[in-house]
């Protein structure tokens, strides 16, 4: 895990200099900058549960696994957000990011909002989150701290089931923005 840290520390300055610049060409607010590199801890815990026992290399966990040790987020304006989402995702795939994955979660229950991954120039993964206002608010002030108790192995089924329910209400409050359900997955 550490080694994975000091890998993502190593990378930051580029890469955040990029997802800064591009927050400023689109009016973009950025949030959680102090959260870009995911801390020891939590890398170990995802290392942990996503690869025991399964024989994945160590450079293959950095790249392929391990898709948010870097991570940004995005508050993007309700009225403006499929044309800054798809601005943003040009303007780095213009630096040399490469885009691997869009996942859409404006329909979701447990969580609304749009993730993507890009590879950097050395392989590695990076995770973006688009989110609006209002989303973040609901993230921060309720959705997160329930989703992580939900997420936890040691977390008792009976409670799962009430932190899916607290979260589901919780969403429903949420709208996607004009036109931000039509984003298409990708791959």
């Amino acid at each position: 895990a550490r080694k994975f840290v000091d890998m993502a520390m190593k990378a930051d300055l580029a890469l955040t200099g990029v997802i800064e610049g591009m927050a400023e060409q689109v009016g973009a607010r950025m949030h959680g900058l102090k959260y870009r590199i995911k801390d020891f801890g939590s890398t170990t815990r995802k290392i942990i549960a996503n690869n025991v026992d399964d024989g994945v290399s160590y450079a293959r966990m950095a790249k392929e696994d391990l898709s948010d040790i870097n991570r940004y987020t995005y508050i993007l304006k309700n009225e403006s957000y499929v044309d800054d989402f798809y601005n943003i995702v040009r303007g780095i795939e213009a630096e040399g990011y490469e885009l691997v994955k869009v996942k859409n979660y404006w329909d979701g229950d447990l969580y609304k909002g749009m993730n993507c991954n890009f590879k950097t120039l050395d392989g590695r993964k990076f995770e973006i989150q688009f989110n609006t206002q209002t989303q973040q608010y609901v993230k921060d002030k309720f959705s997160h701290k329930w989703y992580e108790e939900f997420r936890e192995i040691s977390t008792a089924p009976a409670r799962k089931d009430q932190l899916e329910m607290l979260l589901t209400e919780k969403w429903k409050s949420v709208s996607a923005p004009p036109g931000g359900i039509d984003i298409p997955n990708f791959p």
